[in-house]
């Protein structure tokens, strides 16, 4: 079995450690930024920043090739091996620089299609239809991205905001289209911070016929607060995503602070020892400047260097086997 990278088709057994949700290239600027803090981050801005990454413009964008090859890195040499990067239409993505990434690094790349939350769509998702959004997707999975012939891997990160607009709805369904003319793995972006919108994500996608087995729900542990919600969502047969390990940070302006690490793992113990370790993921979402170790932050191998030496009670499962490498490729291939 093989999956698009941007170098190419990969084998199953070559995809390795891999890192679910991540960004590489990104550009949030201009549909999440609040212009309040000048360009450059600096010691004495960075703690004002961490108060609120969207108060920086700057911080909201990555775009250095040199800069991102250096933080890949440091994954790599943790024994990492793929990074699924859901950077898609309207949020910067740039499969040129995925490409030179990956050939530099030899860390496989897999890219994304679709659309993000509304306030970053292209005018064109207005009077386009579902099946023309569709079939969109559908020739960057197969023929290429733009004017490349790189493919996309995934859907994704498809997105809902708190509560789902008509359009994210149209995007949704013809995301679920797409899914089904190759079994196309789908990730979709919930607005945990205040929403909680998973079930009605389902009930869309399911009503289109998409294979449940091959959704990621991401995001899922911005909702701790919800233990039910979380259990209702896994008992579906979708992926639950924990993916912002390392973000201990808040945004004030939408009165939400992150969970601590420490918080995260007792959840993820909680799930695990309720029997759904088979149906969970994780990653890292790295999606602001202060989330690069350049910068300060956790950086592309927390989770292999900080998160996974603490599973150690986990004696009769490779928890980094399972969460990193077995369920990647059930998600992706199976």
């Amino acid at each position: 079995m093989t999956i698009n990278s941007v170098n190419g088709l990969i084998e199953k057994e070559d995809l390795g450690t891999t890192l679910v949700h991540e960004h590489l290239f990104l550009d949030q600027s201009n549909f999440n930024a609040i212009e309040a803090i000048g360009e450059k981050i600096t010691l004495e801005n960075l703690w004002e920043i961490k108060r609120d990454p969207y108060l920086s413009p700057s911080n909201c964008v990555l775009d250095d090739v040199t800069e991102a090859i250096n933080e890949v890195n440091y994954f790599k040499n943790e024994g990492g091996n793929t990074i699924v990067e859901v950077t898609n239409c309207g949020m910067g993505r740039d499969v040129d620089k995925l490409k030179h990434l990956s050939s530099a690094t030899g860390l496989n790349v897999i890219t994304s299609t679709g659309f993000y939350v509304e306030t970053s769509h292209p005018p064109h998702i207005n009077d386009a239809s579902i099946e023309e959004l569709s079939e969109f997707m559908l020739k960057e999975l197969e023929e290429g991205i733009e004017q490349t012939n790189i493919k996309a891997g995934i859907i994704g990160e498809i997105g809902t905001s708190t509560t789902i607009t008509k359009n994210e709805e149209k995007v949704l369904r013809a995301a679920a289209r797409c899914h089904k003319k190759g079994n196309y793995p789908i990730s979709i972006h919930l607005s945990n911070m205040k929403g909680r919108e998973g079930l009605n994500v389902i009930k869309i996608l399911d009503s289109e016929g998409a294979n449940l087995n091959k959704v990621v729900l991401c995001h899922m542990d911005l909702a701790l607060d919800d233990y039910d919600y979380q259990i209702d969502l896994a008992k579906t047969g979708v992926f639950i995503e924990y993916d912002s390990f390392g973000m201990e940070f808040t945004i004030d302006s939408r009165g939400f602070a992150f969970y601590r690490d420490a918080d995260k793992i007792v959840f993820l113990k909680k799930l695990i020892d309720d029997g759904f370790v088979d149906k969970l993921l994780v990653s890292q979402d790295i999606c602001f400047k202060i989330c690069l170790k350049k910068y300060g932050g956790q950086g592309y191998d927390h989770l292999l260097r900080n998160i996974f030496p603490l599973y150690d009670q986990y004696k009769s499962i490779d928890l980094k086997e399972k969460l990193l490498i077995q369920n990647p490729n059930h998600w992706l291939f199976d």
